[in-house]
């Protein structure tokens, strides 16, 4: 999905707040979110960029199904 599509989405269809970005091989690579596409809207971002390309992440933070909840809100609290 474009920077275009994803302010589009984001205006007419969002039902939350943000959503994952995945690759092809199904990684997650960060999470965009309404206020990226409002950035992006008023900056004038519009363009072609992937999502892929704008939001990659190698620093994503992630939990494991086994994780106990503790850290896993310990983690969400933190990010």
């Amino acid at each position: 999905m474009s920077i275009r599509e994803a302010v589009d989405f984001f205006s007419k269809a969002a039902a939350h707040r943000s959503y994952p970005v995945f690759d092809r091989d199904s990684r997650l690579l960060a999470l965009v979110s309404r206020s990226d596409a409002l950035r992006w809207q008023v900056e004038g971002d519009l363009d072609e960029t992937s999502l892929t390309e704008a939001l990659s992440d190698a620093s994503q933070p992630f939990a494991y199904p086994e994780s106990p909840i503790g850290e896993v809100a310990d983690l969400m609290v933190e990010t």
